[in-house]
């Protein structure tokens, strides 16, 4: 709060309605005056109170050192909201004293806003309670690089109205004096009544104090001659406490090492455990003087016992656990051989709000993308805990696995992407619970984790019959890399293999073991394969198509038993016969993996499964659950694609979009052990009315069906097998309700002889153009979308994520996409989009001649649906250019793109550049310091631009409206640099300062700015004036240009747009 991250109402716990909802009455403002502890009564400044039960959690007050002056108004303490409102309203020069955690971090938060900065401590390094001196002076020389200057091995002596005086009897303008000297346990009251007290109240390991009835945690209790001064401690205690309390079983208190990490100051910093060394330990220093990269292990007895990581802090969960072990320690543990991704683990009370993702499949990869894209990872501090050994990698080619693909090339994880993006990765770790109250996540080693927000992508696990046998050797499921690592082992001693299952995932593993070169089986205990999918005569033609290449299919078998024979195993069936094989793969489905939800009392669905809302929102608020172990409206949903669409709408509303999740399409198109096989929507006829078309080719072994409605007019559905040529073309005309031909079977009758598509030509655009930058996708990788079946724009956002950023990129993609189509001979419209059978110029027309000013009278009139990411802003454009309203109105607000909305320019790394206007290039002493201040408190990147203003980049959105007032208060308004409008209006200095100018080209180009600021048209404007034919402004490459003569000012033609037609010869009005 003290850097300006956040506002007093993000860091409140909550709000009074929780604690009234769970029974807790909050008497705030009221302060107790005396506890009477034999009576078991408190008196307030406002009641006399009984209990039967009390708590000191009294916490701790700041150490306020005697130094002459520090009562004075504009001395402060860093302890508490109205001290951290009283510090940000005092404005000048500033001095921190203190160069402990709470004193670096006040300091670094400070410099933040602009000010100067001083650090005044009095040992010889900072933080030396965390730091040794090599560390603790590489944190002196990386904050005097951030403009914080320290003063080591001093102190105050005075302090002054306006100054300090240093114990060497210099002294420092300071206007505000911030003290961060430490803390002392607030155990006055305590004291007072009696409850035994040292530095802290007296308690034991279950935190009961001396005395009946009274306990004690937090920073005010003291156990066994300690005090703590860190949250992870104390919230340890209050879980004790309440857990005794609430008369369960108590795990007494233990300190565990949590570790501490810097936040504010932008330094990589991480300590944890012991930093002095005794007699005989050993400690081990890397030191890199390029990257200043500092490493230092402490080893005691052989095991490792203190861990500071400065500048590089990759391995930092990995050695936390060390600690904890008595595994013998390493001299290679000083090079990070542990992982490949950024570990930045420990608890503290200086981190950003946690986001913990539990799961690194597909889906929580995905997760993390979108929460990347949205800019969520520099809010917050995001852990995944994963399982495996492996990172997230390809689940829907797994099999390929045994044709010789490796786990890295089925990986999902790009380059670097968790080091790149500040993510933790902690791959093998296995969660066993989830603490709702306490608010962490433990794991199978018994570390705890704390959560601000939790989500949960913890998939599914394999169903497997309870078949007496099922655990034998050689019985395995098929799930996991590890999985397929262990059948491939054991078929190397095998000629026959069984998958039971005869499903999507049975008929996988069933691939799986044929490339193994083993004998393959199928066993289903229905009458048909893939049952859920396919109808009785595409289940038939799929089975003959398997069969002839090899594989043994048995349907309607119900497997009683497995049974080790010594030289194999048999399967026995309910109908008597059996089936001899080496080893047996379960594939019978999937169940989701719900433990941890029903562990911690999320609601469950009766079958399975964590029910979610349409924001995939848990029965609590603060924990979302994605992919295949969640519910929604009784639904679990086992495609990789709606668990995507989930995790986008999951992000979307950590993020604070809209986006909510309506349930999604089950259509599926794959290849099962060579054979092309698809269904999609109702397969299996079940509408009331529906109707079917069906055409098989016996020979070829292809069968191909569709579903329609009763006036068959409508796809509702279809199977594919043996040619799945169609299930682009027909999954789209389902999904969009394309009306069918008069002759539905012609989709799945072979073409007529001869018929060629048509061909639209060539595209103005090289297949290297980049369309959308937020994500680097060119023309020629949606041109390759739409020719492998994206035959909409949702489908090519889908498959290149274009314009699933900022989306100002949409209404291009979609033009890239209709002349792919066209050129694969696809007609091709000019409406804009499915809400508008008009094109743009046609829009244009509609909104003039019938003067409409806002979308809802347009799409009410003249359209249908609720518009989409492609008309609202053509609509907007239209509406401004033809109104010039203003563009926050309610009405015109969500027509607004991104730059729009904010008035700042989104940038690639998801922070935003801020141009303020300066007419002419125009701007005075007091505005340039402005605007430097600003630039400096927020830490922007200064530029001056082509168009002669000042243009500040990085600010992050929740900044934007502060740096605007800052400017406006300066004198400045928006530059619309980020509109279609009028941009600037360049020039010279002119006749006024220049001994060649001959007009005042400045004074005219001020009021042409001024006059024209704010004009909306179809793409930016830009001017010049230039004061002479020298043409210094250049305007002669301008949309409107002047030039100044010794005969007055003339025009030159007005610059040609490429895509704005307009009339031939056309000038700009004569000026004079």
């Amino acid at each position: 709060m003290l850097g300006g991250e956040k506002e007093a109402a993000a860091i409140r716990l909550h709000d009074e309605a929780w604690y009234q909802q769970r029974g807790v009455t909050v008497l705030s403002g009221e302060r107790v005056l005396a506890v009477e502890c034999a009576a078991r009564m408190l008196r307030t400044d406002k009641r006399l109170m009984g209990w039967d039960e009390l708590v000191f959690a009294t916490g701790s007050q700041p150490f306020v050192p005697p130094i002459p002056g520090s009562g004075l108004p504009h001395v402060f303490t860093f302890r508490t909201l109205d001290d951290v409102n009283a510090i940000l309203a005092t404005p000048g020069p500033a001095v921190v004293l203190g160069g402990g955690v709470l004193g670096v971090e006040a300091a670094a938060a400070l410099q933040r806003h602009g000010d100067n900065v001083t650090l005044v401590h009095r040992g010889p390094w900072l933080m030396e309670q965390q730091l040794d001196q090599q560390a603790g002076l590489l944190l002196e020389q990386a904050l005097a690089e951030r403009g914080i200057g320290c003063e080591l091995n001093s102190g105050l002596t005075a302090i002054a109205a306006d100054s300090v005086t240093l114990s060497d009897r210099r002294t420092l303008a300071a206007t505000r004096v911030v003290l961060a000297t430490g803390v002392t346990p607030n155990i006055a009251l305590a004291k007072a009544c009696g409850v035994p007290c040292g530095r802290g109240i007296r308690v034991d390991d279950q935190m009961r104090s001396a005395l009946s009835g009274i306990s004690a945690i937090g920073e005010c209790c003291e156990i066994d001659g300690q005090t703590w001064g860190l949250v992870a401690p104390c919230l340890a205690q209050a879980g004790i406490l309440a857990a005794r309390l609430a008369g369960e079983s108590v795990t007494p208190f233990t300190l565990m090492q949590t570790g501490m990490r810097l936040k504010v100051t932008g330094v990589e910093l991480f300590s944890v455990g012991d930093i002095t060394a005794r007699e005989n330990d050993a400690v081990w220093t890397s030191w890199d003087p390029l990257t200043h990269h500092y490493r230092r292990l402490l080893v005691r007895n052989g095991t490792l016992a203190g861990v500071l990581l400065m500048g590089e802090c990759r391995s930092a969960a990995t050695l936390t656990d060390l600690l904890a072990t008595s595994e013998p320690a390493q001299a290679d543990w000083l090079f990070d051989r542990f992982t490949t991704q950024p570990q930045v683990a420990g608890q503290n009370a200086m981190t950003k709000p946690t986001l913990i993702v539990v799961g690194h499949g597909m889906v929580g990869h995905h997760f993390l993308e979108d929460c990347v894209n949205r800019g969520l990872h520099q809010q917050y501090q995001i852990v995944v805990f994963g399982e495996e050994r492996y990172a997230a990698y390809d689940r829907v080619h797994l099999s390929e696995y045994f044709a010789g693909r490796s786990a890295d090339s089925l990986s999902m994880v790009a380059g670097d992407f968790f080091a790149d993006n500040g993510i933790e990765l902690r791959l093998s770790q296995q969660i066993i619970a989830i603490d709702r109250d306490a608010r962490v996540v433990r794991t199978a080693g018994g570390h705890e984790t704390h959560w601000d927000k939790l989500v949960l992508a913890t998939g599914s696990y394999p169903f497997v019959p309870p078949v007496p046998g099922r655990e034998l050797p050689g019985c395995f499921v098929y799930r996991t890399l590890d999985d397929l690592d262990n059948i491939a082992a054991h078929a190397k001693g095998s000629r026959t293999g069984v998958v039971i299952g005869g499903g999507l995932l049975g008929l996988e593993a069933a691939n799986a073991l044929k490339q193994l070169g083993l004998e393959t089986h199928v066993v289903e205990f229905a009458p048909n394969l893939m049952a859920v999918q396919l109808d009785n005569d595409g289940a038939a033609m799929l089975r003959r198509k398997i069969e002839a290449l090899g594989v043994g299919v048995h349907i309607s078998k119900a497997t009683t038993e497995i049974v080790d024979t010594g030289a194999g195993k048999v399967l026995r069936f309910a109908d008597g016969s059996e089936l001899a094989t080496d080893m047996v793969v379960f594939s019978a489905g999937i169940r989701p993996q719900d433990a941890l939800a029903r562990g911690c009392g999320l609601v469950l669905g009766e079958r399975g499964g964590i029910a979610i809302d349409n924001h995939c929102r848990t029965s609590d608020e603060d924990i979302f659950a994605i992919g295949e172990c969640a519910l929604w409206e009784g639904k679990i949903y086992g495609l990789v694609a709606p668990g995507y669409q989930m995790a986008r709408v999951a992000s979307a509303t950590l993020a604070g979009e809209a986006n909510v999740f309506t349930g999604a399409d089950m259509s599926t198109k794959l290849k099962l052990l060579g054979v092309d096989v698809a269904s999609f929507g109702d397969a299996h006829a079940r509408t009331p009315g529906a109707q079917s078309y069906q055409w098989t080719h016996g020979p070829q072994q292809i069968y191909k069906k569709i579903v329609v409605s009763a006036d068959n007019k409508t796809l509702l559905g279809g199977v594919l097998v043996g040619d799945a040529s169609e299930y682009a073309t027909l999954v789209q005309m389902m999904l969009n309700d394309i009306p069918l031909p008069k002759d539905p079977e012609t989709l799945i009758l072979p073409a007529v002889a001869g018929s060629a598509p048509k061909a639209l030509g060539v595209a103005a655009l090289p297949e290297s153009a980049q369309i959308c930058s937020c994500h680097n996708v060119s023309k020629g990788d949606i041109c390759q979308a739409v020719s492998n079946g994206a035959t909409d724009i949702g489908a090519v956002k889908q498959c290149t994520k274009a314009a699933t950023g900022c989306g100002g990129c949409s209404a291009l993609v979609k033009q890239v996409m209709e002349f792919q189509l066209a050129a694969q001979g696809v007609e091709v419209k000019k409406d804009i989009c499915e809400h508008f059978a008009y094109s743009r110029q046609e829009i244009y027309h509609l909104v003039r001649v019938n003067r409409i000013h806002t979308f809802e009278q347009l799409i009410s009139r003249y359209g249908q649906g609720h518009g989409c990411e492609i008309c609202k802003p053509l609509v907007g454009s239209v509406l401004a250019s033809c109104w010039n309203e203003y563009l926050l109105k309610p009405a015109h607000l969500p027509l607004q793109d991104t730059n729009d909305r904010y008035f700042a320019n989104i940038q690639k790394d998801g922070t935003y550049s801020i141009v303020p206007r300066m007419a002419a290039g125009e701007v005075t002493a007091d505005g340039l310091i402005a605007i430097g201040q600003i630039a400096k408190r927020y830490q922007l990147y200064s530029k001056i631009t082509g168009g002669q203003r000042i243009d500040l980049f990085g600010a992050r959105l929740e900044q934007l409206p502060e740096i605007w007032q800052q400017l406006i208060d300066a004198g400045f308004e928006t530059g619309h640099a980020y509109g279609k409008s009028l941009r600037t209006v360049k020039s010279c200095v002119g006749s006024t300062w220049c001994r060649y100018g001959v007009q005042d080209s400045t004074g005219l180009a001020v009021i042409l700015e001024n006059r024209y600021k704010g004009l909306r048209a179809p793409h930016k404007i830009k001017m010049a004036v230039s004061g002479c034919t020298r043409e210094c402004a250049e305007a002669q490459s301008k949309d409107v240009g002047v030039i100044a003569t010794d005969k007055g000012l003339e025009p030159v033609p007005v610059r040609q747009r490429r895509h704005e037609a307009a009339p031939r010869g056309s000038v700009c009005q004569r000026s004079r």
